[in-house]
């Protein structure tokens, strides 16, 4: 008895399968994942410029994009040098490294984006690493130091409103700019400077629901949805300019 119930429901899904029958209502994820100079990323001298194009999401009837969450990732790594150019003795209280990156579009390709994070050079960046000495040191007359530092960081943003640029067909181009900047405290006269290089992933995920439309399939029988769809972007590299 339990068997043929069970080839009863089979048969009754099917056949409402072909008939383009709407099914249940689920959650899916669309993830496309982009980075600087490779999978993984690579590091590679500030300043630098990557650019992409984001896929934008083509739904299906009934469908509602909910929201788009953004993950950005970065590390970055310092050979930094203190030089004392003074008759006295120098006190560095801070010699550092920073990095930041930039939506670099100001066409605004993106307004959801742009408004979120701000085109360079106004408004607020995708990200920012800040790293410094970790303690106060003195330097002679005519000494100088050298010394290395490193740092991650990792910033998530989830966009819930305005989201219709993303919906549809075709792309959203995208740039981002790494800049590089330094820290400086001291108490006398003296220098720094740094050589740094900085890698970047970002990672993008439509979160959207409804029903899924069953759509029959001629060697599985039926297919049913989209769900856990990965897009991997299209990388291209600019050519990392230094002055």
């Amino acid at each position: 008895m339990k068997a043929i119930t069970k080839i009863s429901a089979v048969a009754i899904l099917t056949i409402g399968m072909l008939f383009g029958v709407v099914m249940d209502a689920r959650a899916y994820l669309m993830t496309q994942t982009f980075s600087y100079s490779g999978s993984p990323a690579t590091l590679a001298d500030i300043p630098w410029t990557y650019d992409f194009d984001l896929n934008k999401i083509n739904l299906l009837s009934g469908q509602t994009l909910n929201s788009v969450e953004v993950v950005v990732n970065s590390a970055l790594i310092s050979q930094v040098g203190v030089q004392n150019t003074g008759g006295s003795s120098l006190t560095v209280r801070q010699a550092g490294t920073s990095m930041s990156l930039w939506l670099t579009d100001n066409s605004a390709p993106s307004t959801v984006l742009n408004d979120t994070f701000g085109a360079n050079p106004f408004g607020t960046p995708l990200l920012s690493i800040t790293k410094n000495n970790s303690r106060a040191f003195v330097l002679g007359v005519g000494k100088s130091t050298n010394y290395t530092l490193s740092a991650t960081s990792t910033i998530t943003n989830n966009l819930t409103s305005n989201l219709g640029e993303f919906i549809g067909t075709g792309i959203i181009p995208l740039d981002v700019f790494a800049a590089q900047g330094t820290s400086w405290n001291v108490s006398g006269s003296g220098s720094e400077s740094q050589s740094s290089l900085a890698d970047f992933t970002m990672q993008v995920t439509y979160n959207y629901s409804g029903s899924a439309v069953a759509v029959p399939e001629p060697s599985a029988g039926i297919l049913i949805g989209v769900g856990g769809l990965i897009c991997w972007g299209w990388r291209k590299r600019k050519a990392a300019s230094k002055t």
